[in-house]
């Protein structure tokens, strides 16, 4: 099982919203959409979809890295080697490799979308939408990581002084029950402007995050292998699902949050048919994950004097997260438990902002850009990366394909592909390291699904088998 792991540790300094863009823009299947936008399955020309399971997988991050393999070749790879010496810009294949930067950015993600079920209707000629999902995330991030962590600082170093800037990261299992309902509020037969919320109800299995305020000294002194901190002025929250006593994971339930999403699209269908998903251009607006968990774990403050640690005696004994966190107190405090300041606290959901507009290039054929900004709500907040992207896609009842470039935090470039044919999807928002050899693996998407909708029928005969008042 070890190689399945070796992509989290990819990470290193810790451990996302869904990133499955070319799904969130296919105008046949909606349910993985509702997840972003609330509204958006008015837009449907099905009058109902069932999901039976999606799910998604992504990581991104400029730390760690696998020298020359691609996501494939690391699955069917059995023994890897950590390089523990100076960076190198050319690693023998399969070695675990370390990145040399100024800033540090990092995000995994988890995502299952389990049963779900959307359904249109009609109350006194007005038009709604309403269904019920589930979803199982995991995800974490470190983002602007100040260089200084690099891995080289270490191991194998000299004697060393350096000057650490403050940084956080988090990292959170949420299990989910959500319920949509949406609404069109203005309707004419050339356009609508929809409205749709959902509320949610999560539950927390894993929830950390460690937030280090201040500027601190970090030295190392070879002679005597030990580390001293100072000016350091650290929080850490924790709670998770893992025993570490026999390394299996059980879920429990830590901690419960009723939360919501609200989302706003305009759509234009010009001279285009509704009924054939077609449309000459859409708006669509949402946020995302609006609320608060209140969390059942610890809650420990680490400030004071400067305290030293020996790298080869100390911290060797520790099973489980809370006896690390007690011995760390025995350094900074000489007493185990007086770092612990609560067994409660609080945290805001991966609020996100949404951003997108769709035009018709040519018939079934659709340009879309947006955004999506992290909106932290809190000072202890879990989140989701920022990203910008533009995808290009033809849509078609029986067969929708798609290609994409996003911008990961702005600035990192991915290029990504979808197909669905039928109830079937495929696809990735960085599709190069899942089958192409990379320098350096340290990135990478893949995402695919299972739906259940009526893609056999056809607009004409749906029109057939509605009601006729053409003599009253």
């Amino acid at each position: 099982m070890k190689k399945y792991f070796l992509l989290i540790l990819l990470l290193y300094q810790s451990f996302f919203s869904q990133n499955t863009t070319g799904v969130f823009n296919d105008g046949f299947i909606f349910t993985n959409a509702i997840q972003g936008n609330p509204s958006s399955f008015l837009q449907s020309s099905n009058p109902w979809e069932v999901n039976i399971i999606s799910t998604d997988v992504f990581l991104n991050n400029n730390y760690g890295y696998i020298s020359k393999q691609n996501v494939l070749g690391v699955l069917g790879e059995k023994d890897f080697v950590v390089n523990d010496g100076k960076s190198s810009p050319d690693l023998p294949k399969n070695t675990i490799g370390f990145g040399v930067y100024k800033k540090f950015d990092g995000h995994f993600q988890a995502d299952v979308l389990g049963p779900a079920i959307a359904v249109k209707f009609k109350i006194k000629d007005q038009d709604f939408a309403a269904g019920f999902y589930t979803r199982l995330r995991t995800f974490g991030n470190s983002f602007n990581l100040d260089g200084n962590y690099k891995y080289d600082n270490f191991v194998h170093q000299p004697s060393f002084a350096l000057d650490f800037k403050p940084f956080s990261g988090s990292l959170a299992t949420l299990q989910e029950n959500n319920f949509f309902i949406s609404k069109s509020f203005f309707q004419t037969k050339s356009s609508e402007f929809n409205i749709g919320l959902n509320f949610k109800h999560s539950k927390v299995w894993d929830a950390l995050i460690v937030k280090e305020k201040n500027s601190f000294d970090f030295k190392y002194d070879k002679a005597s292998a030990t580390f001293e901190y100072n000016h350091y002025d650290v929080e850490a929250l924790v709670t998770t699902s893992v025993n570490f006593d026999n390394n299996s994971y059980k879920p429990k339930d830590y901690g419960h949050s009723i939360g919501g999403d609200i989302g706003f699209t305009y759509v234009d269908y010009g001279d285009y048919d509704k009924e054939e998903g077609e449309y000459l251009q859409k708006l669509a607006f949402s946020v995302t994950d609006i609320g608060f968990i209140k969390v059942n774990g610890e809650k420990h403050i680490f400030k004071g004097d400067p305290f030293l640690i020996n790298r080869t005696t100390d911290f060797q004994e520790f099973t489980n997260i809370s006896d690390f966190l007690q011995e760390l107190s025995s350094h900074v405090y000489g007493d185990p438990n007086a770092s612990l300041v609560g067994t409660q606290f609080t945290v805001a959901l991966p609020t996100a902002l949404h951003l997108s507009y769709s035009g018709n290039l040519l018939k079934n054929r659709y340009v879309t850009l947006g955004i999506n900004q992290r909106l932290p709500l809190y000072m202890y907040a879990f989140k989701t990366p920022n990203l910008f992207y533009i995808n290009l896609a033809k849509t078609h009842r029986l067969i929708t394909y798609a290609a994409q470039l996003s911008l990961f935090e702005y600035k990192k470039p991915q290029l990504g592909a979808y197909l669905r044919f039928g109830p079937f999807f495929i696809g990735s928002d960085n599709i190069l390291p899942v089958f192409f050899r990379q320098d350096e693996l340290n990135a990478f998407d893949v995402y695919f699904g299972f739906k259940i909708y009526p893609f056999w029928d056809s607009s004409e005969s749906r029109r057939a088998r509605k009601e006729c008042y053409c003599d009253k």
